[in-house]
């Protein structure tokens, strides 16, 4: 499962989505309330200088030691640092519900792979699934958005960001989240 919350720099728990299920709402509901009970966390550092700090954390349940490598047989690797949304790219330049899919009462999600480049730009954006109309309007968007490239050995590298919109006629709000590839998916 994954959620994905704010923390504003007082300390104060802010806007929290539940990115995916792990399929069992009790547990859900623990990795959800474990967040909540949390509130407030500490205050964010004084030389933080955005207004909030958003987390996602993916949480695992009921995994076989099959699921983990076998670090004893193999050479240590270095960690990738994801590329990171720059704060503010995604509000400034965020998808708007077309009026005419609105009228044809078009919603759904939109699920597109972005390449972005050692210079934190998109490179390459694929529409991997969605409405043709509406995955128009959130490319044009994302299209805009800046990165923190990834980083391997203290070095820009090349990462895979999964970004998925959703569109909902019920209040015609657009959410949106980037989200990196799994570890075994950066682009080298």
């Amino acid at each position: 499962m994954a959620i994905e919350f704010a923390i504003m720099k007082d300390g104060r728990l802010a806007e929290m989505n539940l990115l995916s299920s792990s399929g069992d709402a009790a547990l859900d509901r623990a990795a959800w309330g474990g967040i909540t009970k949390s509130d407030p966390f500490p205050k964010l550092p004084v030389h933080f200088t955005g207004p909030y700090l958003i987390l996602r954390t993916h949480l695992y349940y009921n995994l076989n030691k099959s699921d983990f490598p076998d670090t004893a047989s193999t050479a240590p690797v270095s960690p990738i640092i994801h590329a990171v949304l720059m704060a503010g790219t995604a509000e400034s330049n965020h998808p708007k519900y077309p009026t005419n899919a609105r009228k044809a009462k078009l919603d759904g999600i939109v699920r597109l792979e972005a390449t972005i480049g050692t210079d934190g730009a998109i490179k390459d954006l694929e529409v991997t699934e969605g409405n043709p109309a509406l995955a128009a309007v959130a490319v044009h968007a994302i299209q805009k958005w800046r990165f923190s490239p990834a980083q391997k050995d203290g070095k820009p590298v090349e990462d895979l960001v999964r970004i998925q919109a959703e569109f909902r006629l019920d209040g015609g709000r657009v959410s949106i989240w980037p989200e990196p590839a799994p570890p075994a998916q950066p682009v080298q």
